[in-house]
Order: structure tokens, then C-alpha cells, then sequence
């Protein structure tokens, strides 16, 4: 996954209700795991784990999976 996924998939889960805090928190643990200071320091495989990390505060919060395919979700305002 890219960096730019990445930010899109954090991005629609914030849309979804779920608070920034959540993802920030793993976000540090994996960058203080790995002894690096800045994001753009984590590899690629880094990112792949930190992603399944934020799959897991997804179903623990609301419940379900994460959404895959192309499904499209009304933003509820």
C-alpha cells in the first residue's frame, strides 16, 4: 500500500467516526518499535502492518470489518 493509500484510508475513517487519536496512537507505537522519528521512515512493510493495525480499531469500534471493493458510503453530517 502507498503512502498516499495510506493517508485516503485514514482519512475515510475519520469520515466514519472514528476519532484521529485512535490511529495516531498506533502510528507512534510502530514508529517508537521500529526507532524512527518521522513517518516517511517507516518501509513499506511497516505501513502494510500499521494498516491491519487500523483494520482492527475499525472493527473494534464500529463493529464490522473494514468495507472493501467499491462500495460508496453516504457521509452523514
Amino acid at each position: 500500500m502507498s503512502l498516499t493509500s495510506l493517508i485516503s484510508t485514514a482519512i475515510q475513517l475519520k469520515v466514519m467516526g472514528i476519532p484521529h487519536s485512535s490511529f495516531e496512537e498506533k502510528l507512534e507505537k510502530m514508529k517508537e518499535s521500529k526507532g524512527v522519528m518521522l513517518d516517511t521512515d517507516l518501509t513499506a512493510a511497516d505501513l502494510k502492518e500499521l494498516v491491519e493495525q487500523y483494520k482492527k480499531v475499525y472493527l473494534e469500534v464500529k463493529g464490522e470489518e473494514f468495507p472493501s471493493g467499491t462500495k460508496f458510503y453516504q457521509i452523514k453530517f
